[in-house]
């Protein structure tokens, strides 16, 4: 069901904005954007799909692409999504190549984005017919995969009103190239914008199909959203343990690549795991802290007992795969120019694609935008404080968020119970474990106010002050009830 309504509602978008374009509505909307991080998220978000098929996706954004541009990055990101999913959809093995350059001139920056792939190809009588409106080439051969034929038609048309361009290279039976060309406008850095892409770690994923990982932690959901964001990433195996004992016990009859362990666990916490972990004879796997205390020195004293590393948590993608590249990156033995389909060697672009000025400028006109529903839906979480741009962008979409919110919900009552005689027995040490784990959920989830007022009861019951912990317990499980109060409304309206 959920399948047929997203295609759905992509063939009723597509008519939209292809009605749009005909009845003259659709215009440009610009303003400023980082334009590293919009390339970089595209990308990401196109990723799952293409290594589900197994293909390599080879990701190369220019060192000098300037950092703030201007220009209706809504549309450009429209188009760019567009040929990167076409290359999905019809590439059964090989590489998905995807480019993005840039030639400056003044406060002029021309993107030049190429997205090549291995894929069927297309005919050189057929090229033309692409952008034609529901247009589907070779049908009887693809009549597995979804589309109307709205897709390029309507990018081109995009491209068209931004003042830019698109050009298709293919060789049938071997493989494409579209190439976009639009110019935008440079501007002067921001305060407010912030660059997350790093090309050390966004161009290179290592291959861990032959590795197998631990994952340690007292805490259900870390270890279920953990799971999630490895496999979102990396095709590996993973196993999970509940505790220092349970970790013990696995590593003595089988062995592991790496273990990603967090600290602050009752009974037993990671630092004391990790010394019995070392006396275990033949012991030498990586062992990789993970914590909730994203403080200052808190990597040294991690690197001081013992770990490899230190990955705070919630875990963010760009920093588990800076230290995945940092452990692995030397024994990865892959071929990344894929064994299966050898590079195609199209002809160059003429030379007017890197000669600013030779098109029209960009326009500035303002267009209202399209808007998921499922992200629409959000808007109900966001009015009641919730900050859910964050959770998806440590999640990875949508769907783990609206999942990890539904576990959370689930177990709060009975977490709620755990935390309350803990207070009442005034076990300060386990108490601090507990509010750390909810700390460390609601930081994965967004909520900001609940995490902050977690992390002062942590900080106080580790200082054993009982007093403030029974004097503003109050505060806590307000905050508590509001949050579980605000899902459940959600979850009734919503899910």
């Amino acid at each position: 069901i959920i399948s047929a309504s997203e295609a759905l509602l992509e063939i009723v978008n597509g008519i939209l904005d292809i009605s749009k374009i005909e009845a003259g509505k659709l215009e440009i909307t610009n303003s400023d954007y980082n334009a590293k991080e919009l390339f970089e998220t595209t990308a990401r978000l196109i990723m799952p799909r293409i290594e589900e098929k197994g293909l390599d996706f080879r990701i190369h954004i220019a060192e000098d692409l300037p950092e703030v541009l201007y220009g209706d990055h809504t549309n450009l990101r429209k188009a760019v999504t567009n040929i990167l999913t076409n290359a999905a959809k019809y590439t059964e093995k090989g590489y998905v190549d995807y480019t993005v350059n840039c030639v400056r001139n003044g406060d002029v920056c021309r993107l030049i984005i190429s997205v090549e792939d291995t894929g069927r190809g297309i005919k050189k009588e057929n090229i033309d017919k692409l952008f034609t409106k529901f247009q589907r080439l070779d049908e009887d051969k693809n009549t597995t995969i979804e589309g109307t034929g709205l897709g390029l038609a309507i990018t081109k048309q995009i491209l068209i009103l931004m003042g830019g361009n698109i050009v298709v290279q293919s060789v049938y039976g071997s493989g494409s190239k579209f190439t976009i060309v639009v110019d935008q406008k440079i501007k002067e850095k921001s305060q407010n914008t912030t660059v997350v892409y790093n090309p050390q770690t966004a161009n290179s994923i290592v291959d861990l199909s032959n590795k197998t990982i631990l994952i340690v932690d007292d805490n259900k959901l870390n270890l279920k959203v953990g799971v999630k964001i490895i496999n979102s990433i990396y095709k590996t195996s993973i196993e999970t343990a509940e505790s220092g004992f349970e970790c013990l016990e696995k590593v003595k009859v089988k062995n592991y690549d790496l273990i990603l362990m967090d600290d602050m666990m009752p009974k037993m916490s990671g630092v004391e795991t990790l010394k019995e972990l070392k006396k275990i004879e033949g012991f030498h796997t990586p062992v990789v802290a993970l914590t909730a205390n994203a403080i200052a020195g808190m990597r040294e004293k991690y690197l001081q007992n013992g770990f490899v590393e230190y990955l705070a948590k919630p875990i963010e993608k760009e920093e588990l795969k800076r230290v995945i590249n940092l452990l692995f990156k030397n024994n990865d033995s892959r071929n990344t120019t894929s064994t299966t389909k050898e590079k195609i060697e199209f002809e160059e672009l003429p030379k007017e694609f890197y000669e600013i000025g030779n098109q029209k400028d960009v326009q500035a006109m303002i267009t209202p935008t399209e808007t998921d529903i499922r992200n629409t839906n959000t808007e109900f979480l966001k009015k009641n404080g919730i900050d859910v741009d964050s959770g998806i962008s440590l999640l990875g979409d949508i769907d783990a968020y609206q999942e990890t919110l539904q576990d959370f919900y689930h177990n709060l009552e009975e977490r709620i119970k755990k935390i309350t005689t803990l207070k009442e027995n005034q076990d300060m040490v386990n108490y601090a474990i507990e509010v750390h784990a909810l700390k460390s959920d609601s930081k994965y989830l967004g909520f900001t106010k609940l995490a902050n007022c977690a992390l002062e009861h942590e900080l106080k019951s580790k200082e054993n002050d009982i007093q403030f912990v029974q004097e503003h317990y109050p505060e806590l499980l307000n905050e508590i009830e509001r949050i579980k109060q605000i899902i459940n409304e959600y979850i009734k309206k919503y899910l």
